[in-house]
């Protein structure tokens, strides 16, 4: 099957579709997304939005977006965002900081490649 032309990685990760049909930019962020659609069904999450972009303001001033992988809200209205990182390219560390400082209630969970193992383990038991 041929993956969409849209969906091409400028980083060379392997695009791949998640267990609700929806591709992903890597294999870790479908498997990432796996994990969270089977919290939704387990009624611990209300709602998974998917690549929601934010302005990023400094001063009232717009410096630029930064789109998150997702946007979680648990059962008991809590949000968060859960990123997925293979690796960390020094645009997205700055926009990363600018998002803590311009949404500062807003937890920012990152999930690297190299953390895969360990918290998809005890996941698929």
């Amino acid at each position: 099957m041929k993956l969409p032309k849209k969906l091409k990685n400028k980083y060379n990760a392997q695009s791949s579709k998640c267990i609700i049909g929806h591709y992903h930019q890597s294999i870790g962020e479908a498997q990432y997304c796996n994990k969270l659609t089977f919290l939704k069904n387990a009624k611990e999450i209300k709602e998974i939005q998917y690549q929601k972009p934010y302005e990023l303001c400094v001063n009232g001033q717009k410096i630029c977006n930064i789109v998150v992988d997702f946007v979680v809200t648990w059962s008991n209205g809590k949000k968060e965002i859960h990123e997925y990182k293979g690796f960390e390219t020094p645009i997205w560390n700055l926009k990363h900081k600018l998002f803590l400082a311009c949404y500062p209630d807003i937890p920012y969970i990152v999930k690297r490649r190299k953390d895969l193992a360990s918290w998809l383990c005890g996941f698929y038991k």
